[in-house]
C-alpha cells in the first residue's frame, strides 16, 4: 500500500513540476526525485561494495541521477564550496564536508561508475 502511495505522488505531473524547497537548495519534484534516487543508489553501492554483492544496476537511472548530481555539485575540485560555506556560516563548526571531492574516471565509465566518482568514492 506504501509503494502505491509513493508511486501515485512521483507520477502526478503537477508534483514532478511544482517547486520543492530544501535547505539547501530550490528544485523542481522531478528533480527532487533525481536527488533522493541518487542519494539511495550511492549509498546502495557503498552498502554493495562494503558487503561484496554484485547489483545489476539501472542505468537510466543512473544517468538521470548523474546529471542531477552534476547541477547541484557542478564542480570537481569542491574544496572551496566546503570553505566558503564553513566562513559564512556561524553553525558550520568543524564538519567533515558531505560529499568528497569527485574521482575521475574514463569517458566510457558505466552509469553507477561515474554516478559515485562524482559522489566522491572510487568506483
Amino acid at each position: 500500500a506504501a509503494a502505491e502511495e509513493v508511486h501515485a505522488a512521483w507520477t502526478d505531473d503537477a508534483k514532478l513540476a511544482a517547486t520543492v524547497v530544501l535547505p539547501w537548495t530550490t528544485l523542481t519534484g522531478a528533480q527532487a526525485l533525481a536527488t533522493y534516487a541518487g542519494e539511495i543508489t550511492t549509498h546502495t553501492w557503498d552498502l554493495a561494495k562494503a558487503t561484496g554483492q554484485h547489483v545489476d544496476w539501472d542505468d537510466e537511472l543512473c544517468d538521470v541521477a548523474l546529471g542531477e548530481i552534476t547541477r547541484e555539485l557542478p564542480v570537481a575540485d569542491r574544496t572551496p564550496m566546503w570553505e566558503a560555506f564553513r566562513a559564512e556560516n556561524p553553525y558550520a563548526g568543524d564538519f567533515p564536508p558531505p560529499f568528497a571531492n569527485a574521482v575521475p574516471v574514463p569517458d566510457d565509465a558505466s552509469p553507477i561508475d561515474q554516478l559515485v566518482a562524482w559522489s566522491g568514492r572510487q568506483p
